[in-house]
Parts: structure tokens; sequence; C-alpha cells
């Protein structure tokens, strides 16, 4: 082999390595903008479950709210009825003196 074609395949070897350490680095550049990508995600998911988190608190709170609430209600629906049956016993009784007055005179 001549020098020249010696010469000739190292050019050809530099060219390769050349090549590879380009693509090398373009590989690691890649590599960087996906990590990063990855932790912006990361801390979006985390964000995401923390407030998930407080949302499951702040459901289970008005859960627990509504819950007295209705409780309220039933009980105000009660003290209605009870209220209702009084004064419709207030109602007949005087009906029946005013009746009875009238009857009377």
């Amino acid at each position: 082999m001549t020098d020249e074609e010696i010469n000739r395949k190292f050019d050809v070897v530099a060219e390769h390595l050349v090549a590879l350490a380009v693509g090398l680095q373009g590989l690691q550049e890649t590599q960087r903008r996906a990590e990063e990508r990855w932790e912006r995600t990361e801390a979006s998911v985390r964000a995401l479950l923390a407030a998930a988190e407080i949302q499951a608190g702040e459901i289970k709170t008005l859960g627990e709210a509504v819950r007295v609430i209705d409780e309220r209600v039933r009980e105000a629906e009660r003290r209605a009825a009870e209220t209702d049956e009084r004064l419709n016993a207030l109602i007949n009784t005087v009906e029946r003196y005013i009746t009875g007055r009238n009857g009377q005179s």
C-alpha cells in the first residue's frame, strides 16, 4: 500500500470519527433536552397530585358539611311537622270554642 492510499484510508477513518463525534454530540443534546422535559413533566405531575390531594380534602369536608346540613334539614322538617300538629290542635280548640259560644248565644 502506498502512502497516498494509507492517507486516504486515514482520512476516511477520520471522517467517520468526526461523523460519530457529531452524532454523539447530537444524541447528548437530545438526551439533555429529554431529561429537561422529563423534569418539567415530573414537576407538573407532582403539582397535579398536590392539587388533587387538596381537592380530595375539600370534597371530604364538603361531604361532611352536606351530611350535617341534611341532618339539620331533617330535624327542621320534624319540628315543622310537630308545629303543624300543634297549630292544628290549637285551631281545632279555638274553632270549637268559637262554635260553642256561637251556639250558646
